[in-house]
């Protein structure tokens, strides 16, 4: 005995023109949802698809207390007299996405009771063994964590296919949190790319 599933499955395959409108349906749903024009939301997207090839802690990045490349953070919280902060600064390998060099900075709270932070970014280049920032800073107010809502940016057009090293540097704020002078540097990538 056939189930009524099994039947509809049967009419279906009988009849190819049915077959080929839903096939066009599928096709119109796909092209609404992952087509977006191009606007400031493609491009969006198309930074976080290159991103995603960059895992965000960067492909086995160096542990934040193991020499310049890595730091943990401390504040000193105004509130309570003595008490220290905590929290990490993080980013990614400086990577290249439509023509540009481009960076995303984070923090990570450990046990700070603000829930908010100012994350600047700066990409730098070395340009005959020296850094030299390029670009303007990057900077977002956002919660603890990371991932494509809680993250700063910043980017700049490769100007010449040149291969360069490449890493960022990493501020973080934490607000109501007396800020110390540390800053994070991510692990140096070299790249076909020159600001």
């Amino acid at each position: 005995m056939k189930t009524a599933k099994q039947t509809t499955l049967g009419n279906i395959s009988k009849q190819p023109y049915l077959n080929v409108l839903i096939y066009i349906g599928l096709l119109f749903i796909i092209s609404t949802v992952f087509l977006v024009p191009r606007s400031v939301q493609a491009q969006k997207l198309e930074e976080d698809v290159n991103d995603a090839l960059v895992p965000e802690n960067g492909q086995g990045v160096t542990s934040r207390n193991d020499g310049p490349e890595g730091l943990v953070t401390t504040g000193t919280d105004p509130k309570s007299s003595g008490s220290v902060c905590h929290f990490l600064m993080d980013g990614d390998y400086v990577h290249t996405s439509m023509g540009d060099a481009s960076g995303h900075g984070w923090w990570v709270n450990i046990d700070c009771q603000a829930t908010q932070a100012i994350v600047t970014i700066r990409l730098q280049q070395n340009i005959n063994g020296s850094w030299v920032y390029v670009g303007s800073p990057g900077q977002k107010t956002v919660y603890s964590g990371g991932r494509s809502a809680n993250r700063a940016a910043t980017r700049v057009r490769c100007n010449s296919s040149t291969m360069t090293s490449w890493r960022s540097e990493i501020d973080v704020d934490v607000i109501g949190i007396l800020d110390t002078p540390g800053k994070f540097y991510t692990p140096t990538r070299s790249l076909n790319c020159r600001y």
